[in-house]
């Protein structure tokens, strides 16, 4: 199975994302065990990211694209194995309202932690954003997001991504202010 050969390294045997390379990588390969987090992306999204891997912004994760590895056929293989071992979770803590899972998901599927910090992932670039919620209000995180050039952190420099705001989905973008607002320091 292509899984085996090709994704164990790095998602582990099981999938949990603590395969022998995953050590050091940030950020860390996903959980696909975890079921929330895959009912959360679309087979076509999958597909994708299969596909082109995350080397380029704005995922910057080590993962490698296997259009050119695996053919068509086999990359749906790995997506329906892939989805075989997504099992139910118990309850995960929340966050503002959101499953915790599926936030750090956001924050690492829009490539946010090749900048931020979360929860002892990511980098210094921007504003660690752990306890943001303490700072700013859903508001502000919503503005700053859609027009990070408004307002910087003291000490840190004008990098953020102008058209962030419109590589996310509605959803996403609004799961991830709901997310950033709830985190005041406190997380599993």
């Amino acid at each position: 199975m292509f899984y085996a050969e090709d994704c164990a390294v790095c998602h582990g045997e099981t999938g949990k994302g603590d395969g022998v390379f995953s050590r050091g990588m940030n950020p860390r390969p996903i959980d696909l065990t975890n079921k929330v987090l895959l009912d959360r992306l679309s087979d076509d999204y999958l597909y994708w990211r299969v596909s082109e891997g995350g080397l380029e912004a704005p995922f910057l994760s080590a993962m490698p694209a296997f259009k050119d590895i695996l053919d068509d056929e086999q990359r749906w293989e790995l997506i329906a194995y892939v989805r075989s071992i997504a099992t139910e979770t118990e309850d995960l803590p929340m966050i503002g309202g959101v499953d915790f899972q599926v936030g750090l998901n956001i924050l690492q599927t829009y490539g946010c932690l090749a900048c931020h910090r979360y929860n002892d992932q990511g980098n210094f670039v921007g504003p660690d954003l752990h306890d943001i919620g303490v700072a700013r209000t859903a508001d502000q995180l919503l503005a700053d997001i859609i027009d990070p050039s408004a307002e910087i952190s003291t000490g840190f420099a004008d990098t953020m991504p102008r058209d962030y705001s419109e590589k996310m989905t509605e959803d996403d973008l609004m799961l991830l202010v709901d997310f950033l607002a709830g985190s005041i320091g406190e997380y599993p």
